[in-house]
Formats: C-alpha cells, structure tokens, sequence
C-alpha cells in the first residue's frame, strides 16, 4: 500500500496580507536591484501571478510580491491556495521548487 499522500487541488481565493505569515524556511531573498525590477512589474502589469499560500495563510511561494504588496499599502491580493494542508515535508519541497 502506498502511503503517498494525493496531490491537492488549488484554487484562487483573496486573502487579507494580514493573515498571511512568510514562511520561516524560505531558501531565497530578494532585495536591491531584484526587487526594484519586481516593483516596476507590478506597477506596470498588476499581480500577474497570485502569492502561494498554505490553508493557515503560511506563504510557499511570492515572498517578495508580498513584502512589496506590504510596503505599498495594499490590504487584500490574490492568493492560490490548496484544498488541504500541506505538511511541514510538503512546504519544504514546494517552496524550493518554486
């Protein structure tokens, strides 16, 4: 019998920045030149791709879309969310593959 578990389904959901936590294992930072090139896409074509976040609102992936969502006073954004908790395992593995 295998114990791997089924891949969960995602959906779209807007989430309030307030209840959205970074991951405390998050591999990557982006800052000086890379995160300036990130503001000046979002101003210029909107989030174009959603934050990646865990049911309890823990971010997998979009980090720095995140920090730049915060710091430009935005209360609400896009999130893709699963239809199931992802283990600790599971946000080690998706957030490096992201």
């Amino acid at each position: 019998m295998s114990t791997k578990r089924k891949a969960p389904k995602w959906a779209n959901e807007k989430r309030a920045l307030s209840t959205l936590q970074p991951y405390k294992h998050n591999p990557r930072i982006i800052k000086g030149k890379a995160f300036e090139d990130l503001k000046k896409s979002i101003e210029t074509f909107g989030l174009v791709q959603p934050l990646v976040v865990n049911t309890d609102g823990t971010i997998i992936g979009g980090h720095a879309r995140f920090y730049y969502l915060q710091e430009r006073g935005d209360e609400w954004c896009e999130c893709v969310v699963p239809d199931r908790t992802l283990t600790e395992k599971e946000l080690q593995e998706l957030c490096i593959r992201l």
